[in-house]
């Protein structure tokens, strides 16, 4: 099996009511414990040794884009996509039940869009570092992405990496509830180094390979790296 990617999406979806001995999750409180102990959690695994946690840019430019909806993302490194059936990453808080004080207080107020996949094409700005650059956009495709098109990423200022990778499982992990995840076949993750992401020429490179409504775009910047 290729190498590949866990991609997981979160939000935080609260329930209509909530026990009275349980505090409300807010944003800080999420990404304290996403960021300081379960990313960790993870990285920390025989077969997940780096990851990268994103944060939705400010300015959006869509108002009804995936990163408004969901506006974290964190993408770990599988150098064998085989992993993710590992007794040792089963074991892991949201694959299995974690203890009650972070069911309540996290995963019963939270949703995960979680999605492994294959990596499928890779191409680079090798004069630069191969880690992960300041921006990233996550552009689901219903098809692969023709020559000509990678082109035109590749020529806009600030590029540093594309991958395009193909699903392998996905799932939502929704108030604990977890259910098969209907999502496009393929998705693309764009790089960019830079001040800002260029949101307008990444929209004219890869506009024509839209799917409607049913297109998920996500624009991000880096927040933290886990190596």
């Amino acid at each position: 099996m290729p190498p590949g990617l866990l991609w997981v999406s979160s939000r935080i979806h609260l329930p209509p009511t909530l026990p009275p001995s349980v505090p409300r999750l807010i944003p800080s409180t999420f990404c304290f414990w996403y960021e300081n102990t379960h990313i960790q959690e993870v990285t920390v695994l025989s077969g997940v040794p780096k990851a990268a946690r994103y944060e939705a840019i400010t300015e959006q430019p869509d108002a009804e884009g995936w990163s408004v909806e969901a506006p974290w993302l964190t993408v770990y490194e599988m150098p064998d996509i085989r992993f993710r059936e590992s007794k040792e990453f089963k074991r892991l808080d949201g694959q299995s039940l974690p203890k009650k004080e972070l069911l309540d207080g996290v995963f019963r107020q939270a949703r995960f869009d979680t999605r492994f996949y294959e990596i499928s094409t890779i191409v680079a700005n090798y004069l630069v570092d191969a880690g992960p650059a300041a921006f990233l956009v996550s552009w689901s495709l219903s098809s692969l992405l023709s020559s000509t098109d990678l082109e035109g990423l590749e020529e806009i200022e600030g590029f540093r990496r594309v991958r395009v990778c193909k699903v392998v499982n996905a799932t939502t992990l929704d108030q604990f509830e977890r259910m098969g995840s209907a999502v496009q076949p393929y998705v693309v993750l764009i790089e960019f180094d830079g001040v800002e992401l260029p949101v307008m020429s990444v929209k004219n490179a890869l506009g024509r390979n839209g799917d409607g409504a049913e297109l998920e775009v996500g624009w991000y910047r880096l927040k933290r790296v886990y190596e």
